[in-house]
């Protein structure tokens, strides 16, 4: 992959908010960057220059808040329109995925530990989810989980 003249680096996650008005990109040297689409402009940047990239990045599906992960762990929920951190969660290991239920508050999260975790973000309560596979051995799941999905019914 060749670099452009528009992105100048590796680019490694990209995430649209529901509303389609921002883009989430994040790349290879570090940084997060939100474009607005409406004034086709960068909105925020957001940057870690001591650690290489472990960015988990999402959107609320009520699109308020753009979420990612740092490098030491914490989930950070980004409000759009305050422009500023309203929360932040000590997860305690690296996120790969997350999924966010329609209520913008409950989550589920896959990880690199292959944990499957369901988040309450306002009373921060968290509860580990098993699998459901058939014949499957608990052991089978020790392994990193790169996506997770909430079903349309939200079971």
């Amino acid at each position: 992959m060749a670099e452009s003249k528009d992105h100048p680096h590796f680019v490694s996650k990209i995430a649209m908010s529901d509303d389609a008005n921002y883009i989430a990109i994040s790349r290879l040297d570090n940084k997060i960057i939100i474009f607005d689409r409406t004034n086709q402009k960068t909105f925020k940047v957001f940057e870690d220059v001591n650690h290489s990239v472990r960015w988990l990045i999402s959107f609320t599906p009520d699109s308020k808040c753009f979420v990612f992960q740092n490098y030491d762990n914490d989930l950070i929920f980004y409000n759009l329109q305050e422009e500023r951190i309203v929360k932040a969660l000590d997860l305690g290991y690296p996120v790969s995925s997350i999924a966010f239920f329609k209520d913008n508050n409950r989550f589920i999260t896959g990880g690199l530990d292959g944990k499957i975790e369901l988040i309450n973000a306002n009373t921060d309560e968290r509860k580990i989810l098993k699998p459901r596979v058939p014949a499957a051995e608990l052991s089978d799941f020790f392994t990193p989980i790169s996506s997770v999905k909430i079903s349309p019914n939200e079971n």
